[in-house]
């Protein structure tokens, strides 16, 4: 500024009495030049830049009400199929009618293997209540003091009157009937030729007649006679007597193996039990169901005067 107001000093004419008077000169055309304050513009407040209308989170109406989640479906409980399902069509009206009875403790699945001990039981009980207007008919328990016939079947066990009394009648083998063996292995699996060997005397009610291998190949043709033990050899060529209504036929239908040692299932025994009898003079469990009595109705109210 100051080498601005010193060419200016010396440009200017004489008249202006120089710039003898430098200071003062200067002072005053500073203040000439310098811009008017009120002329100057006031500075613009900062525009703040509004936010996007997409980037501004909505205020929560507190009137409207909160949407609940939909709840998740449930999944759809597993059905089970029926343990008869899997049981043989020509099988299944014998296992419906002791079920329909509920005389038989236990049975409860046709698929399960059966023990002596429960065999045992059921052919006492199916006997006794389809003969239960023929006593002479009827196997009777034995007494809680007989000798016990086998070791691993003691007078304390639960079923003890009932095996003792099939062994002292002659249906299960003992020493009573010239069976050596000691143990009557009540938990072990109910074969085959047991379940003939213990069922058939129950049916015919008379003695066996004796019978080899020759004569079960003859009335059976079983490929197998040779496996069938020896003692039960009359029984399976009795049952052939009873025709369509042995326990061969009607448990296992038409084979040429008899399988002797083959587990028994529920059903099967099921089957077996169903008829009692020489043909035509037994009775099924379905005869038994139709004449079951009917459930005593609770006595009436008296009524109010």
């Amino acid at each position: 500024m100051a080498g601005i107001l010193g060419l200016l000093c010396g440009l200017l004419p004489l008249g202006l009495g120089g710039c003898a008077n430098d200071g003062a000169a200067s002072r005053a055309l500073e203040q000439s030049l310098a811009p008017d304050p009120a002329l100057q513009a006031s500075p613009s407040p900062a525009v703040q830049p509004s936010p996007s209308p997409s980037l501004i989170a909505p205020s929560p109406d507190p009137i409207a009400s909160p949407i609940a989640p939909s709840p998740s479906p449930s999944p759809s409980p597993t059905v089970q199929p029926s343990p008869i399902a899997s049981l043989s069509q020509e099988l299944q009206p014998y296992w419906q009618d002791w079920r329909k009875l509920d005389r038989l403790q236990g049975l409860q699945d046709p698929n399960q293997i059966v023990t002596r001990r429960q065999f045992a039981r059921w052919l006492v009980s199916a006997n006794n209540q389809l003969f239960q207007n023929r006593p002479a008919w009827q196997v009777r328990s034995a007494s809680a003091t007989s000798q016990p016939l086998f070791t691993d079947v003691p007078t304390t066990d639960p079923d003890f009157s009932t095996i003792q009394g099939l062994a002292e009648a002659g249906i299960i083998p003992s020493r009573l009937t010239g069976n050596n063996s000691p143990t009557f292995s009540p938990d072990g699996p109910l074969t085959r030729e047991t379940m003939v060997l213990w069922k058939v005397p129950l049916d015919l009610r008379r003695p066996l007649p004796p019978a080899t291998v020759e004569t079960v190949q003859k009335a059976w043709g079983f490929l197998d006679a040779t496996k069938i033990d020896a003692q039960t050899l009359r029984a399976i060529a009795a049952d052939r007597e009873n025709g369509e209504l042995s326990n061969i036929r009607r448990v296992f239908g038409f084979t040429t193996l008899l399988q002797p040692k083959k587990p028994i299932t529920q059903g099967e025994a099921a089957a077996a039990l169903w008829y009692f009898g020489p043909e035509g003079q037994g009775i099924t469990a379905k005869d038994l169901l139709s004449n079951a009595p009917s459930p005593i109705a609770p006595p009436a109210s008296p009524a109010v005067n």
